[in-house]
């Protein structure tokens, strides 16, 4: 049985999720020349951070999870086919039945909002129990599908076990998504996908103890002329690591039961840019006699830190169909290129965080007698509003720093003599009406 020994590697590796990686370049055996000084690069944005590839390299994205729901996204519907399936998806789900033989289809919600429009279903009721302290507990739960047409693009929003809560949280990613052109790189702080991106309200904050910020996506890259060349850059937050890269590198079954089919290039410790992390990366001979690269990156990450993910940064050539490993088109200083300028072009993505402007300090409108006057300007007697006249009348005007008068207040017209006066116990409050201009 022909196994490749580099997928016998790798899988030993997945400790962590691999998948298969890729700055300024152009490489290649026959047209692939690494250039460093003069190449055609594009930047991709991937999660919250950037990196930049060869401009002729092609890209895709994975689907996107934050908060455990699952986004996807298709440029090529149009607002019409978008309108079809949105009728056909409801007659779907209307004409089902959940596991108590009641209706499925729980509430359809119309998504009207002036970025975006659509559907969200609710949808699929499970119920079940386990027991806890000798008791029983139930618990149902139900999923979610929100159908969502932003701009160009629809957007399929998807969570498979969801309560009360999750609605709000499916809400709350629905009016802070944007349609994102793929070579955008925005400038504002948020999370990038394929065809959109979802804005940070605030500035990301530490999340408190108890809570993890939950964000995933990876993006694929490579040049159709190198199809062996397989390059990934995957960006996952709220995750914990059980054993580091260069932990589980030296556990390798595959290094162990192959020690002369690996030649090291490079293990230890590497920061890319001011981010911490591993890199573990060696020339793979096979059991056919080709020959391949493995590299492999991956960050030291904090688990409640949406800016701390885990990154996974991969390079691998040699691929071929399965079972059948081909020799690398790239040699190892091509590779080896490619690999430093990818991989040293990682970096979070640049953003300006727009702070709220302070609003401009305003004096108190009401203020005591006895107390300073807080601006100059008029000011009423709001004893006024009480029926009583007021010696000097209603509104008087003041001057910032002066202390507030009591009110002296006049009695009620006497048939014969003067008015008398009087003041109330408690102390008059005045009400600004009108500032000096």
């Amino acid at each position: 049985m022909n196994i490749s020994i580099k997928l016998l590697f790798l899988a030993s590796m997945v400790g962590m999720p691999t998948v298969g990686i890729s700055r300024n370049f152009s490489v290649g055996r026959s047209d692939m020349r690494v250039d460093e000084k003069n190449m055609a690069i594009k930047t991709i944005c991937v999660g919250r951070f950037a990196v930049d590839v060869p401009e002729k390299f092609e890209f895709s994205y994975g689907d996107a999870r934050v908060s455990g729901v699952q986004i996807s996204s298709d440029k090529s519907e149009t607002m019409e086919e978008f309108n079809a399936r949105i009728i056909e998806r409801n007659i779907e789900l209307a004409a089902q039945k959940n596991e108590r033989d009641l209706a499925s289809l729980e509430n359809v919600r119309d998504l009207k909002m002036q970025h975006a429009t659509g559907k969200i279903f609710s949808f699929g009721r499970n119920w079940s129990y386990h027991i806890a302290h000798g008791k029983r507990v139930d618990n149902e739960w139900f999923s979610i599908e929100a159908l969502v047409r932003i701009q160009e693009v629809s957007f399929r929003l998807f969570l498979e076990i969801a309560d009360k809560e999750d609605f709000d949280e499916v809400m709350k990613i629905i009016v802070n998504m944007r349609y994102r052109q793929s070579n955008d790189l925005p400038g504002k702080p948020g999370f990038c996908f394929d065809n959109g991106i979802i804005l940070d309200t605030v500035p990301v904050p530490l999340p408190a103890h108890d809570q993890v910020p939950r964000e995933s996506v990876v993006m694929f890259t490579g040049d159709s002329k190198h199809p062996d060349v397989a390059i990934a850059l995957n960006s996952m937050s709220g995750v914990t690591k059980q054993k580091t890269l260069l932990q589980r590198s030296a556990d390798s079954s595959a290094r162990i039961d192959f020690p002369f089919a690996f030649q090291p290039i490079f293990e230890g410790r590497r920061s890319i840019n001011g981010i911490p992390g591993e890199e573990s990366s060696e020339r793979v001979k096979e059991n056919n006699g080709t020959r391949a690269h493995s590299y492999r990156w991956e960050s030291d990450s904090i688990k409640t830190d949406a800016m701390k993910p885990f990154l996974v940064l991969e390079l691998t050539t040699g691929i071929g169909r399965p079972g059948k490993p081909v020799n690398s088109s790239l040699s190892d200083k091509e590779v080896q290129a490619l690999w430093d300028q990818i991989s040293g072009s990682l970096r979070p993505r640049p953003v300006k965080v727009e702070t709220a402007k302070p609003e401009p300090s305003m004096p108190p409108e009401r203020a005591e007698a006895g107390t300073p006057c807080p601006a100059s300007g008029q000011w009423s007697c709001v004893d006024h509003a009480n029926g009583y006249d007021v010696v000097g009348g209603t509104t008087q005007k003041f001057v910032q720093g002066v202390k507030m008068p009591q009110a002296e207040l006049l009695g009620p017209e006497p048939l014969f003599g003067r008015r008398k006066t009087f003041t109330l116990s408690t102390p008059t409050v005045w009400k600004l009406v009108k500032e000096p201009s």
